[in-house]
């Protein structure tokens, strides 16, 4: 049954992101059950398996939509609300760390203008010690988030946002020399902070680095 296996490796994504053979059939089966128009189109739990196996990816915008087709089918269905629910989440967590991300992205052109600009640096301290990261961010944000890391004299964990850049389909001569850069010191700062508030950003640093995944572009 096609819905099932579809199912199950939803829940694979979904439990592991990072599980790239997961994610690999997933995209397969999901573009080969989407395949048949016919067999789907007034179908609310096709449409239902397809937009939570486009959640799992990370296709959240494919996945409103969906979700919005199955509901027009089947208005009154606990499990549309449900999954209409928790894309909505999804969605509202990608917006409010884009707005992050472009805090960061300001506070480093001004850094840039005035090195010593120290409202600036520490824009960037809030905003990395309390960004919530959606489970996918695009290739882009991902280096914003680099290039801030390195600022901050993290360029460990910098080097390791880009490196998932690097091993993904999006990697860019863009993402490269930036890892150059980092490499040879050009972004750090000499930031100055209280023990305490170093291990508090270093933690963070961390978790930064280890919880997301890049969105893979279908070629």
């Amino acid at each position: 049954n096609e819905g099932l296996t579809i199912q199950k490796y939803t829940q694979a994504v979904t439990q592991d992101p990072t599980d790239t053979t997961a994610t690999r059939v997933l995209n397969e089966k999901l573009e080969a059950y989407k395949s048949n128009p016919s067999r789907v189109m007034n179908n609310a739990l096709a449409l239902t398996n397809i937009a939570n196996a486009q959640l799992a990816l990370g296709n959240l915008d494919s996945a409103r939509l969906t979700i919005r087709q199955a509901s027009s089918i089947a208005p009154n269905s606990g499990d549309i609300q449900r999954t209409s629910e928790e894309i909505d989440q999804h969605l509202a967590i990608r917006q409010r760390f884009q707005a992050n991300i472009n805090q960061l992205q300001q506070s480093l052109v001004k850094l840039q203008s005035d090195p010593r600009d120290t409202a600036a640096t520490g824009n960037i301290t809030k905003v990395l010690t309390t960004l919530q990261q959606p489970t996918y961010i695009d290739a882009s944000s991902a280096l914003v988030m680099a290039k801030a890391l390195a600022v901050m004299n993290q360029p460990a964990q910098s080097v390791q946002v880009i490196d998932k850049v690097l091993s993904t389909n999006q990697a860019s001569p863009e993402a490269r020399e930036l890892k150059a850069q980092i490499q040879a010191g050009a972004f750090s700062k000499d930031v100055r902070a209280t023990p305490m508030q170093q291990e508090k950003f270093r933690l963070k640093s961390d978790s930064l680095t280890r919880h997301f995944n890049i969105i893979q572009k279908t070629p």
